[in-house]
């Protein structure tokens, strides 16, 4: 007897018809599988280009260049990306809304540099010449109720 015990021979061409569909079916999901992993590879590609093109683009134009502000909070300390034509004001707002201080608005919070100096919100990241990163402080203004 073979290993197949007493199956007939119709019954050993139907489960090697049956096999053949399944490996059919395997060979089909394998083929969608290289075609997805193709489809991530290109628009992985597409997406190093566009950086490269945006970091030429930002190296290209000085003034679009950006500084890592690291803004302290009342002790919290958030990181915005700003561009240097911004101004304060507009690093403090997103630094307030990332620390989800919002109860006071902006203009009573006041901005001061590492040496405790304040600086003006109106005035331009680029004017003050941070370099690529710095650190700012946000407190409310004395006399505010926090």
């Amino acid at each position: 007897m073979s290993e197949h015990g007493n199956k007939t021979a119709d019954e050993l061409e139907r489960e090697a018809k049956f096999l053949k569909k399944e490996i059919e079916g395997v060979d089909e999901v394998i083929r969608s599988e290289e075609k997805i992993k193709h489809d991530l590879e290109e628009r992985e590609h597409e997406l190093e280009e566009e950086a490269r093109r945006e970091r030429e683009k930002d190296h290209d134009h000085g003034h679009d260049h950006r500084v890592r502000i690291t803004v302290v909070v009342n002790g919290q300390p958030t990181v915005v990306e700003a561009k240097e034509d911004e101004t304060l004001a507009e690093v403090r707002k997103k630094a307030l809304h990332d620390t989800q201080n919002v109860a006071q608005p902006p203009e009573n919070w006041e901005i001061k540099n590492e040496a405790g100096t304040l600086l003006d919100p109106e005035k331009r990241v680029g004017e003050y010449h941070f370099g690529k990163e710095t650190t700012l402080f946000l407190s409310l203004k004395a006399g505010v109720a926090g």
